[in-house]
């Protein structure tokens, strides 16, 4: 059977939550941050199967 896959995105978003982030500055040392959102993506993978193929 031949079989296809696509991602398809039901929502995307922004969603207000302060939080910290520790930013890489070298191997030992982190910056600390404040952030105010998180990126929110719902996505769906979509099969589909070609039958007439037998």
């Amino acid at each position: 059977m031949n079989t296809k896959s696509r991602f398809v995105e039901a929502l995307n978003f922004r969603h207000f939550y302060q939080h910290y982030t520790f930013d890489p500055v070298d191997d030992l040392a982190r910056n600390k941050q404040i952030k105010d959102y998180v990126m929110v993506s719902v996505v769906f993978r979509v099969d589909t199967v070609d039958t007439s193929a037998s």
